[in-house]
């Protein structure tokens, strides 16, 4: 079986455990850039090879717009990537007295014992910042407090592999909701009301200099 075959079995067969972890690892740096409001943001994970091992294995990947953000902020989502991780499996209860103290901290492989590592990217930006504790600390306090989020989003991602938020993009969703279906946007919307009124047979005609409505 070649590379290509195996990561598309492993894409419609995967291991749940992987997935799951990759998930939440994700889910946790979306849930911070949500937080800090650093939109557009989007996360996706796949199958990869591991290159450690040379097994097949889940990765993913978060973009959100770091522009605004200042290096604490982005410390801080990417500290909750590991963290996100960690909650997979474990309710973050039981990791409350894990990760309390400014030792665990310190320790990025204690910390993210139950990921498949850290990336080059969350690296760099947990280690920017000379006190790493705080930004550490804020980033278990935002999953602390949006739990069911981060639960949220990590399925999101094991259904569908992909995750967004643009409030730019929602709010023209909403201005565009009650003419979904009928295909008429702006003064149509009027139009195709009264030809579909009760006292007018149901003919909807589109606006033009010709034919303009009644």
């Amino acid at each position: 079986m070649n590379i290509d075959k195996a990561l598309e079995a492993a894409e419609q067969s995967p291991d749940p455990e992987h997935l799951r972890r990759a998930a939440f690892h994700e889910a946790g740096h979306l849930v911070a850039s949500k937080h800090f409001k650093a939109f557009p943001i989007w996360g996706t994970v796949w199958p990869e090879i591991i290159p450690r091992n040379g097994t097949i294995g889940w990765t993913g990947e978060v973009r959100f717009d770091a522009k605004r953000q200042s290096p604490f902020r982005q410390a801080v989502i990417a500290w909750a990537g590991p963290m996100g991780g960690a909650l997979a499996f474990q309710p973050y209860e039981y990791l409350i007295d894990y990760c309390g103290s400014r030792e665990a901290w310190m320790e990025w492989e204690d910390i993210c014992h139950l990921t498949d590592g850290l990336s080059p990217e969350d690296e760099a930006l947990m280690g920017a910042l000379r006190n790493q504790w705080r930004p550490a600390k804020t980033a278990w306090g935002i999953l602390g407090r949006r739990l069911t989020e981060l639960n949220s989003i990590a399925e999101a991602l094991i259904l569908h592999r992909y995750w967004s938020m643009d409030p730019a993009i929602e709010r023209l969703k909403a201005v565009r909701a009650p003419c979904q279906g009928v295909g008429f946007n702006g003064p149509l919307k009027s139009h195709f009301r009264q030809a579909n009124s009760p006292q007018k047979p149901r003919v909807s005609v589109p606006y033009t200099r010709q034919n303009p409505p009644n």
